[in-house]
């Protein structure tokens, strides 16, 4: 069975992860430091990826725009606030700090699964 080797690559893939969201909120730590305002980041955060869609997926793109309904709208706006005001966080409290409370978003999760999905 190959089990194994495709735990072995999620967890390969959530290492990757963990390192590239500590980098991005390193370099967020930097711009907020110097003087970019947050909203212009969370801006550039989102709209380069879409328009990396645009020109490598395009047909993808637009069937996700338009398969969009209600309840994925209202998730898409949760997560713009929690990217501002994320961002707007790093201004107040120091790079050490901020990195230790996002990680403990897992256990978020997990009691999120818990009470709202009823995992065990």
């Amino acid at each position: 069975m190959q089990t194994k080797n495709h735990n072995m690559l999620g967890a390969m893939l959530i290492i990757i992860a963990t390192l590239s969201l500590t980098l991005k909120d390193s370099a967020d730590k930097y711009l907020i430091q110097h003087g970019y305002h947050p909203i212009q980041m969370v801006f550039f955060r989102f709209a380069i990826p879409f328009l990396c869609m645009l020109i490598f997926m395009p047909k993808q793109t637009k069937t996700a725009i338009f398969a969009t309904n209600g309840k994925l709208i209202l998730r898409a706006g949760l997560f713009l606030v929690c990217a501002i005001t994320s961002v707007i966080a790093l201004k107040y409290i120091p790079l050490e700090m901020y990195i230790i409370i996002v990680q403990m978003g897992s256990i978020a999760y997990m009691l999120g699964g818990t009470f709202f999905l009823k995992k065990r």
